[in-house]
């Protein structure tokens, strides 16, 4: 066979597979036989399971097998003892790398037992149960002031694999309430987690328009719009979504929605550099967030108008709101909105001149972040931090946290890449300013300035211009 065909042929393994010796005994002659001689040893029941356990990718632990598989001729009782014996068979495996166990079927083993599900009458319900499992511990994350909130953002990042599934299932089952719905819930996952265009594909594949409003409700909609506009941000969307949100949201009778897209207009508002539409945006979702008791709400929408401060240039406001912001965030757990915060007061520093408390402030920020794996942050953290490094002369240093930058951003996103090469530029600083001979005023003003028509670079709604792409400080 050639690459090509060998390559084609891997999705389906048992027709690739065919040749064996013909010296071994039959069952051992091919793949297919292989299997199939395992798989008529098992009991009944073992059957039933193992083809339910194929719905899984990715692997699975064992309150996803007894509630996705278990049920009708299975109990959920049984579902470790069966699970049990598949394993000592060798058709399932069990892995122990976390103080948890996980199980997974090899590739191969999963598309025979897949097709054992698609020969069975229970496919669609055992898919549809699957979608549902995947889509409520995705929900959790849209449950504001849990204490185990980190645990759910590691246990989303862990079944990455099945979400996609229920997400795909949704999709090939015409469902754009239950696709909306998992999309908008991970959210959070899209940001912490670097997966920022990931999370565009996802909205990008899901149709909202005039023909699909009599299958999704308003709310769902108008959040799913919320969040579209914010996630697909950095890619140069722009204000139409979060607009669009908010005229639904304010026909609802909810608080909570209406806080979410004011706090989307606010963020979008800031990118396009409308100081004082995003402040309005603001100040009226904080203030039905505090009326409600939200304080969750409340953390988001501190940290991301410190955020939109910052990029205003206005290190004062930054500064003050990220104050308040870090209080509010470490009281509910809220880790994420305490580290914009305090990324927030970085660049307030920075931008003050105050270069020894802003080095401290970013190399602090940039190790929680590795350490909660938030690339989303650390972009922008490894930047301040090569920005800073540089206007102290540690031109070395700046140029480490720039390669950093870069490396940790690759994947990204466009905008995120200018935030590494405008760290990246940044090592002529200190030679620039020691020519100058620039006064600590004069220097504040001078990087206030700078910094704002950095960001503004990074937001341009188009490819740069040759000028722009000539920009020198």
């Amino acid at each position: 066979m050639s690459l090509t065909e060998i390559v084609d042929g891997l999705h389906d393994r048992f027709r690739s597979l065919t040749g064996g010796s013909r010296t071994a005994v039959r069952r051992q002659q091919t793949l297919r036989a292989s299997v199939d001689w395992s798989h008529a040893l098992l009991t009944e029941t073992e059957r039933c399971l193992f083809r339910r356990l194929a719905v899984f990718l990715g692997g699975f632990d064992l309150a996803a097998a007894q509630t996705v598989a278990g049920g009708d001729d299975i109990e959920r009782y049984q579902v470790l003892d069966q699970l049990t014996l598949l394993v000592d068979k060798s058709l399932v495996r069990a892995e122990n790398s976390s103080g948890r166990t996980r199980y997974r079927l090899l590739e191969t083993v999963r598309q025979y037992a897949l097709e054992k599900l698609g020969e069975s009458e229970e496919a669609d319900a055992i898919r549809a149960r699957h979608r549902d499992y995947y889509t409520s511990m995705a929900a959790l994350l849209d449950t504001p002031g849990r204490t185990d909130y980190e645990q759910l953002l590691q246990q989303a990042e862990t079944n990455m694999d099945n979400l996609r599934s229920a997400f795909t299932w949704s999709l090939e089952n015409s469902d754009p309430e239950q696709a909306l719905g998992l999309a908008s819930s991970l959210q959070p996952l899209w940001h912490t987690r670097g997966r920022i265009l990931e999370g565009c594909a996802w909205f990008d594949a899901i149709p909202i328009d005039e023909a699909s409003e009599q299958q999704v409700t308003a709310a769902t909609r108008a959040r799913a719009l919320a969040d579209m506009a914010v996630v697909t941000l950095f890619r140069g969307d722009r204000m139409a979504r979060a607009q669009h949100a908010l005229t639904l949201a304010r026909e609802l009778d909810d608080p909570a929605l209406l806080a979410r897209a004011l706090t989307a207009c606010g963020i979008v508002a800031g990118y396009l550099y409308d100081a004082d539409a995003a402040a309005a945006y603001y100040a009226e979702a904080a203030g039905l967030a505090r009326a409600i008791g939200d304080q969750w709400r409340l953390s988001q929408i501190l940290a991301q108008q410190s955020n939109t401060a910052v990029m205003q240039g206005d290190p004062a406001a930054a500064h003050a709101t990220a104050e308040e912001g870090c209080d509010v965030a470490d009281a509910v757990g809220d880790r994420f909105g305490a580290r914009l915060c305090r990324l927030s007061r970085g660049w307030a520093l920075l931008m003050r001149g105050d270069l020894v408390d802003a080095v401290a402030q970013f190399s602090a920020v940039v190790a929680d972040c590795q350490a909660a794996h938030d690339e989303f942050l650390a972009a922008s953290g490894l930047m301040g931090l090569g920005v800073a490094q540089a206007q102290r002369g540690e031109v070395s240093a700046a140029a480490e946290a720039a390669e950093v930058a870069l490396e940790a951003v690759a994947d990204i996103g466009e905008y995120f890449r200018g935030l590494g090469y405008v760290a990246s530029a940044q090592r002529r600083w200190p030679v620039a300013m020691s020519r100058r001979r620039r006064s600590p005023v004069r220097l504040r003003g001078a990087t206030s300035a700078w910094l704002s028509s950095s960001w503004r670079w990074c937001n341009a709604p188009s490819t740069p211009s040759k000028r722009h792409g000539r920009w020198v400080i």
